[in-house]
């Protein structure tokens, strides 16, 4: 990270934010603004905007065309955990050296009050920061000096972008409220913008006006479409567990450009699906690379190849298994290859297309039918569907078709078995782009985020529970606990981390099989000791039967949620406890059983207790599917915590008269 200075680089309708919004005037604050104590539209808020305004036209330049943008916000900090809100990130987009976004003009100011009096703390220059967060992006960041509770925080700036393509986004909602949000754009006539909304909230008010001559290009004036979006009293986007990228949610407005008109003559941006395939078919990095890479692993293709009635399944497996161990990310995305496939053979290291186009390429050699897959990840927002934006696309799989079958690839990550994908790229769908066409694939997996747990525990004397636990672990799940183990430095190290996490348990022995097997089920066993009681002469031992996986809380807690929940994928959890209990004691409230069951066949919640003897078994499914609606919400809520009171009952264990 780096100190940077910044220069004026503006047009002259940015000299003012009169000039542009006169309802919203620079330094704008009243001694009323800041002894104010609450939001207006939300008593619970803890910072909101005031206002918030941004304001995007086309300008002319040596090289062409280019954006301006013009953010302008003022932000009420009502207390000290509002404070975040004061450290301002920007984005940069950028291809090279010579196309790049230039930020400018950053200005920041934080009112405040001293014995009554409105006090200004100006931002220094030398508290501004750029770091580069990859080849394509980089960040400009800043924090608000003098925070206090109460200020009024006040910052805007100007950016400049070659990106014609896409005219600045608006997001009307953010995580906070607003009172007030304005988005302006002046597009000159020869441009022609498509315009979405996206989100639940309506526009408060909406207007197009004309101006007149207001740009001029080597000679040609035409009139520009005055576009103002305006939004009041927006309630915060509030974020809850098992969503994807927010801003596929969030109120907002963005434009993609449709056609230019010049001279005469369209020139058209929107393309189609065969306009794309036929741009990918002549790219060098694209199919290009799939080309140069049929014969990179020919000689262990070769070998498989001729291996006495190898099935295609196998072979595929086979051919998987040779390129992702051969390979090591290098945790930059993109569609296309970064350096090439044959240097990042060579280098063993290369980026998502690099190793996945590779893939593609080696499947193909030996013969499997195979077509790349472009795809957004979660990160990326989800790609529109009704047009190709090619650039909605930054990840690359492989899909396999063998007999009626379909197999979804990613070299990428060791920990993957074939036919999984990482949760990165469960993204909605995917675009196949197969040798003469080219369709929508459905990246929602079949295979489960599958668990089993089967604890088998023993009540002593000394009042402490001995037994053995095991944990099996299928597909995602595996997949999920290999991860988890592979960020410490040992299997020890884990096992430690576990007995920390519980310390009621101690780890006597334990073994792992499988971890480096990702085809196989992973398996958990454990020889353990479990804190009971410290008098078991007592008249009534109380005992949680889900001691060791109990959740605390639900992690749906909103009244109306606008958003899908979305598990990734399909879920099926299992419990099984058998407990042996000394005989001269009791269970004098053994649980009744729960079957519960979702609409459209979302899941359902199986609880069962039964004692044989002085033996207790109880057990706990848990399925559910994939991705719920926002009208399927209530329901999962409610199962979710029935299932978590069940949870929370104590068994009461009596000793015998």
């Amino acid at each position: 990270m780096k100190r940077i200075f910044y220069f004026i680089l503006l047009l002259p309708f940015f000299t003012s934010a009169q000039d542009i919004s006169a309802d919203f005037l620079p330094g704008a604050v009243s001694i009323q603004d800041l002894q104010q104590n609450i939001c207006p539209i939300d008593t619970t808020a803890n910072a909101f905007y005031i206002d918030d305004f941004g304001y995007a036209s086309l300008n002319t330049n040596d090289d062409g065309y280019n954006i301006s943008y013009m953010r302008h916000a003022k932000i009420k900090m009502l207390n000290k955990k509002g404070f975040d809100e004061a450290t301002i990130e920007i984005i940069l987009k950028k291809s090279d050296t010579f196309k790049f976004e230039k930020i400018s003009e950053i200005k920041a100011v934080t009112y405040y009050l001293e014995n009554g009096v409105i006090q200004r703390a100006e931002l220094k220059p030398t508290n501004i920061y750029k770091e580069e967060l990859n080849k394509y992006t980089d960040r400009v960041k800043f924090t608000m000096p003098h925070l206090e509770d109460g200020c009024i925080i006040e910052y805007s700036y100007n950016i400049i972008s070659p990106y014609i393509f896409n005219l600045s986004s608006w997001d009307f909602q953010e995580s906070i409220p607003k009172t007030k949000s304005l988005f302006r754009a002046v597009i000159p006539g020869i441009f022609n913008y498509n315009a979405s909304l996206k989100g639940t909230l309506k526009l408060s008010d909406q207007k197009a006006t004309i101006i007149s001559a207001c740009f001029n290009d080597r000679g040609i004036t035409c009139d520009c479409s005055d576009l103002r979006y305006t939004m009041l009293n927006i309630p915060a986007f509030k974020t809850e567990e098992y969503m994807t990228n927010p801003k596929n949610f969030i109120s907002s407005v963005s434009f993609e450009l449709m056609e230019v008109f010049l001279n005469g003559a369209t020139r058209k941006f929107t393309k189609t699906w065969e306009n794309i395939y036929q741009d990918l078919k002549a790219d060098s990095e694209f199919f290009g690379q799939i080309k140069r890479g049929s014969d990179l692993f020919k000689t262990e293709i070769d070998s498989i190849k001729i291996v006495p009635e190898i099935d295609e399944l196998s072979k595929a497996k086979s051919v998987y298994s040779l390129v992702k161990n051969w390979f090591n990310w290098n945790n930059v995305y993109g569609y296309g290859t970064e350096n090439g496939v044959k240097k990042a053979y060579t280098t063993h290291t290369g980026n998502i297309g690099d190793i996945n186009l590779a893939l593609v390429a080696a499947l193909q050699y030996a013969g499997i039918k195979t077509e790349p897959v472009l795809l957004s990840t979660r990160n990326n927002g989800l790609p529109v569907e009704i047009y190709p934006v090619i650039t909605d696309f930054n990840y690359v799989i492989a899909k396999v078709n063998i007999d009626d079958n379909t197999y979804l690839l990613d070299a990428t990550d060791k920990t993957l078995d074939f036919g999984l994908l990482p949760y990165q790229a469960l993204n909605g769908k995917g675009r196949a782009i197969s040798k003469d066409s080219t369709y929508w694939v459905n990246l929602i997996p079949v295979r489960k985020q599958r668990d089993l747990t089967q604890l088998d525990l023993k009540l002593k004397e000394d009042g402490k529970f001995y037994g053995v636990l095991k944990k099996y672990f299928y597909d995602y799940a595996a997949y999920d606990e290999r991860k988890s183990i592979q960020k410490f430095a040992t299997e020890e190290e884990f096992i430690n981390n576990l007995d920390e996490k519980q310390p009621r348990l101690k780890i006597n022995n334990y073994k792992i099989n499988n971890l480096n097997s990702p085809s196989e089920i992973l398996i958990e066993e454990f020889e353990i000791e479990l804190d009971g009681f410290d008098n078991l002469n007592t008249g009534k031992l109380f005992l949680n039967p889900f001691i060791l996986i109990k959740r605390q809380e639900n992690p749906f807690k909103l009244v109306k949620r606008d958003y899908p929940v979305d598990f990734f994928t399909p879920t099926e959890e299992i419990y099984i406890l058998n407990l042996e209990i000394p005989e001269k004691f009791n269970i004098i409230n053994l649980p009744e059983s729960v079957a519960l069951k979702l609409p459209n066949d979302g899941g359902k919640y199986l609880f069962s207790a039964s004692k044989n003897g002085n033996m207790l078994t109880i057990s706990q499914n848990l399925s559910l599917k994939p991705i719920f609606q926002s009208n399927e919400y209530p329901y999962l809520k409610e199962l979710m915590n029935k299932m978590i009171l069940n949870n929370k009952v104590d068994l009461i264990l009596e000793r015998s008269k």
